[in-house]
């Protein structure tokens, strides 16, 4: 009884937290300078492909949606190794969405904007046997292939970044060293940008020129 009467204070004492944070949020919403964005409204009631170009390919697949978890090069390898598995397994076509958070946003990142490899047999890799998953077999993965990606030091490249002040801030240097790592091998470059196709990029510009 003490337990749950307990939990139950806990809980009474959790809500009235949040809603004081709500309230001070709303005062500090109300005090605050007025947005300035651009918005478009939709054409309809729900997205169509004439909002997004994209929705008309995502229909013709089920509705699946993965999301791997942060945890950096962990992550990243885990979801790796995840893709790879669906696509050894064929079930990639029936994933409408993929999504992730740190290490797993590297590996959906990479694996969804690759640009210097079209294959996904080489870029994913086969799968393997764990005993032969190690640092130095990583190093002589085929080039292409994302698994090898995880094998340089992190935590080097953003020491160096700052020793040569390529960055100014140690959170800076730590970008600098997953673009260096898994991005830019990849042909993700910084400041790169990508859309659906030609005529979409059209639009946007036109939108916004």
């Amino acid at each position: 009884f003490t337990q749950k009467y307990t939990s139950h204070l806990l809980s009474i004492n959790d809500l009235m937290r949040s809603f004081l944070i709500l309230a001070v949020l709303a005062v500090l919403n109300s005090a605050s300078a007025a947005l300035n964005a651009k918005a478009w409204k939709s054409n309809s009631e729900f997205p169509t492909e004439k909002d997004y170009p994209e929705h008309e390919y995502l229909k013709s697949k089920p509705n699946t949606a993965i999301a791997f978890s942060g945890g950096g090069s962990r992550a990243y390898t885990g979801a790796m190794g995840c893709l790879a598995a669906f696509h050894e397994l064929n079930l990639l076509k029936n994933i409408r969405y993929i999504g992730g958070i740190s290490g797993g946003a590297w590996a959906t990142t990479t694996f969804t904007y690759v640009q210097n490899v079209s294959n996904d047999d080489v870029f994913l890799g086969k799968v393997a046997d764990p005993k032969h998953i190690t640092v130095e077999n990583l190093k002589k993965m085929e080039p292409g292939c994302a698994r090898g990606l995880s094998a340089p030091e992190m935590t080097l490249i953003a020491l160096e970044a700052i020793k040569d002040k390529k960055v100014d801030s140690p959170a800076a240097a730590w970008s600098y060293a997953v673009s260096k790592t898994y991005l830019e091998p990849v042909g993700i470059k910084p400041n790169t940008r990508f859309s659906w196709d030609a005529a979409t990029v059209k639009d946007i510009k036109s939108r916004n020129s």
